[in-house]
């Protein structure tokens, strides 16, 4: 009986306040500013090109990762533009981010971290797109929209 009576009695845990709200706006990889080129495998000389993303988080403890893509001609004429989207867990820290992201085996599943400053998100990622190039561990700097 006293187990019982002591639970009752604690107070219940709280959720931690988190820095990691809003939109925020890719603005650089590697330290480099958008557009990333991530891939310039194509036999007529065209790049493939990161244009823009955004993370926002949202309810039931998910983020929407948004990635804009285009290719580009030799001349700079972008075509094929494409926008993908990935809903993933998070779960965040006053100053820390945590994103699931899954593989086809789960056996391959990774966790991309990041840190959260004021109006600056860090966000080491295990890869940019895992079909084109062979960007493994990068970092993206991300701003939050005022």
């Amino acid at each position: 009986m006293a187990a019982l009576t002591t639970a009752c009695t604690e107070s219940a845990l709280t959720a931690t306040e988190s820095a990691f709200t809003g939109t925020w706006d890719l603005v650089e990889v590697n330290g480099a500013p958008l557009p990333f080129v991530i891939s310039s495998n194509s036999l007529d000389g065209s790049r493939r090109l990161l244009i823009a993303g955004q993370i926002v988080p949202h309810t039931r403890g998910r983020v929407y990762d948004v990635r804009q893509t285009a290719w580009q001609r030799v001349n700079g004429q972008r075509f094929d533009f494409a926008t993908d989207t990935t809903t993933s867990p998070y779960s965040a820290t006053p100053s820390e981010l945590l994103v699931r992201r899954y593989a086809l085996l789960t056996s391959s599943d990774w966790v991309d971290s990041g840190t959260v400053n004021g109006s600056q998100l860090l966000l080491r990622s295990r890869y940019i797109d895992q079909q084109f190039g062979p960007f493994w561990n990068v970092r993206l700097t991300y701003t939050r929209r005022p």
